[in-house]
């Protein structure tokens, strides 16, 4: 049907009226959305049932939702009959594969290694549908892998041993290893979903509904959008503080960006930098405590220690890239002379942004998670008090109130945004079962070990572009758990410190978000900011350079993961700030002056070598840096004289 739009006589396609099946079909899963949201709150506060059927329920939904959540085409158009058919039968697949664990659990688990020929059908029909709605959620790359290891495991008897090659197993074990057993698919990665991340989704999902979330943006804005950079400086803020509790890249990209990315175009920054630092400021979340993309729940579940001593490991590192990021922005600012907000761009000030009752829907919820989590709760349960702080504190507060229909709206938020990690999930335990079936964790940390022959550095590098390429296609959280289990055993046997190993592996994940060519991250700041998506991802590579510089540096130092004296953390902390400001200066060739190239690479040696425990690379880089530091100093001040 085509319209006329009333703008000089543009003729477009008015959007088809939906029949009364869709209709339907939209309530219908908005109804499913909303039960899965509460499935899940009301089962990890009561654990009613044995792991192995929640979980089983927990993704029954998800392969539901996945396949059945509607679609509509770019024109408006519904699905065509032949694809609606289909994934109503994969839905009924998804449906009945899990529903028959749920019904013959405890038949399951008696005949556990003597499987019947209606087993290997079950496993056979949701291992598939896991890979399926993976692929339709997050793409090829993490269903291909997850094939690509089911093959390893029917045809590694063909394989040398020393590339890991095994005795080869059956199809059925395979799948029944697979799907069956709490070793696979319903292994550790979808019990961390279910138990950890979907409370957080759930909790940020209501953050942003009551407007707490629009706070902290316009709090970031008035305290520093008249600075130099000002907007760009803001993202940084705004966006660290919005990833504290969603640790999601894309999701921060997309939701601060809209805001900022336009400010820093307004006030001089190019589309491609402006993207850029949106993308970086909002991968950077994802190492900040409370939720770090799951990555502090996983690994605390890894490495059986207490979450807050995840979180206290995660604090300086993550500090650091913040100020290495929010230093680049100045120094960049001042090179290209970008100035702030107007006073009246600017809106209120702090001051008067506190006073807003909004404060409290920010502080209050917040306050209260990070303080069970302090006193000894564990994190599902001080997110499910968190949850009731927020909905007692948005009574009070205007245009803030959970009314029944925004609670249904993010009941359903929350299940659609974690649909895709549950599935993302499910796929990775497929990877992990056969990785434990086959040994083969075991053999890739020898192969590390063989080919850095044992040297510590070596071994550092090739873990580093192990996490990088595989991070290219997978969301943080998952190439974190997939390495944390292939190559962190090879890091811990040359002498370094577990939770340094597991750090390492997740900040090289992370780095993906914001490095080419597929820097999922950039490329979401990219479309916002109306620029070239390789241009916003190289940008945004260079902007984060600090963030390849700080794992070695915390590896090497466990001080700067709070493992230490105080005098030693203070010090790693001190020579931190001091290397990742001169890194800045280096990447941007300007501080309050521009520098010169031999200046350029001392700061740069200088922000290195502060890397390397110890006081005489310390001293070292403060003699590179500091005097450095001075002559800029000396350069600006006469200037500035008449």
């Amino acid at each position: 049907m085509i319209t006329n739009d009333g703008v000089g006589g543009v003729q477009t396609a008015a959007r088809p009226r939906p029949s009364r099946f869709e209709t339907v079909h939209r309530y219908s899963i908005r109804v499913l959305a909303a039960c899965f949201s509460i499935y899940v709150l009301f089962e990890i506060n009561t654990l009613t049932l044995p792991p192995f059927q929640e979980r089983a329920i927990f993704l029954l939904f998800a392969l539901a939702l996945s396949f059945l959540r509607p679609t509509d085409r770019p024109d408006g158009s519904p699905q065509r009959p032949f694809r609606a058919l289909l994934d109503f039968a994969f839905a009924a697949g998804g449906i009945i594969a899990c529903a028959y664990i749920v019904v013959d659990y405890e038949g399951l688990i008696n005949r556990m290694g003597t499987p019947t020929t209606l087993d290997v059908v079950m496993g056979a029909v949701g291992t598939t549908l896991v890979l399926e709605a993976t692929r339709r959620l997050i793409g090829w790359p993490l269903p291909t892998l997850a094939a690509v290891f089911v093959l390893y495991a029917y045809y590694g008897a063909y394989l040398p041993t020393y590339i890991g090659g095994h005795a080869g197993y059956s199809v059925s074990r395979i799948l029944t290893q697979s799907f069956l057993t709490m070793e696979g698919i319903f292994g550790i990665a979808l019990t961390v979903m279910f138990t950890y991340v979907f409370p957080f989704v759930f909790f940020g999902a209501v953050l942003q509904t009551v407007g707490a979330l629009d706070f902290a943006i316009d709090l970031g804005q008035a305290a520093f959008g008249q600075f130099r950079g000002g907007p760009a400086k803001v993202a940084v803020v705004s966006s660290g503080l919005l990833g504290m509790i969603n640790g999601s890249a894309v999701a921060n990209v997309v939701t601060g960006g809209s805001l900022t990315i336009p400010m820093m175009k307004k006030i001089g920054f190019q589309p491609h930098v402006a993207g850029a630092v949106e993308a970086v400021a909002s991968t950077g979340g994802q190492l900040i405590p409370p939720v770090m993309g799951a990555a502090a729940f996983i690994m605390a579940e890894l490495l059986g220690v207490p979450y807050l001593g995840i979180a206290a490991a995660a604090l300086i590192p993550g500090l650091l890239f913040y100020v290495a990021l929010f230093t680049t922005i100045h120094f960049y600012s001042v090179r290209h002379g970008i100035g702030g907000l107007s006073p009246e761009g600017q809106g209120a000030r702090a001051l008067t942004i506190l006073r807003r009752p909004q404060l409290f829907l920010f502080v209050l919820p917040v306050g209260c998670l990070v303080g069970l989590m302090l006193s000894g709760y564990s994190p599902p349960r001080a997110a499910s008090f968190a949850l009731v702080v927020t909905f007692v504190t948005s009574m009070f507060v205007r245009g803030g109130r959970l009314t029944p229909r925004r609670i249904v709206s993010v009941l359903e938020t929350a299940a659609y945004n974690s649909t895709s990690l549950s599935c993302a999930s499910a796929s990775v335990g497929i990877i992990i079962g056969i990785t434990v079936m086959t040994a083969l964790g075991s053999r890739f940390a020898s192969i590390i070990l063989e080919l850095s022959a044992g040297n510590i550095y070596a071994a550092l590098v090739l873990v580093m572009f192990s996490s990088v390429i595989l991070g290219l296609g997978l969301p943080t959280t998952i190439c974190y758990l997939l390495l944390a289990t292939l190559a962190a055993p090879a890091l811990v046997s040359l002498g370094i410190l577990p939770i340094g190993a597991h750090m390492f592996i997740l900040y090289f994940g992370m780095m993906s978000m914001v490095t080419p060519p597929t820097a999922l991250a950039a490329y979401a700041g990219a479309a916002i900011a109306g620029a070239d998506i390789m241009r916003t991802g190289f940008t945004a590579w260079r902007f984060s350079l600090a963030g390849y510089i700080l794992p070695f540096m915390f590896v090497l130092n466990p001080a700067f993961l709070m493992i230490g004296t105080a005098t030693e953390i203070l010090l790693a902390a001190t020579t931190g700030v001091i290397g990742v400001m001169a890194l800045a200066a280096g990447v941007i060739g300007h501080a309050r002056t521009a520098l010169a190239g031999w200046e350029r690479t001392v700061v740069f040696v200088g922000a290195v070598v502060l890397i390397h425990p110890g006081w005489i690379t310390d001293l070292l880089g403060l003699a590179l840096v500091l005097p450095l530091a001075a002559r800029q100093y000396e350069v600006f001040s006469k200037g500035l004289r008449p």
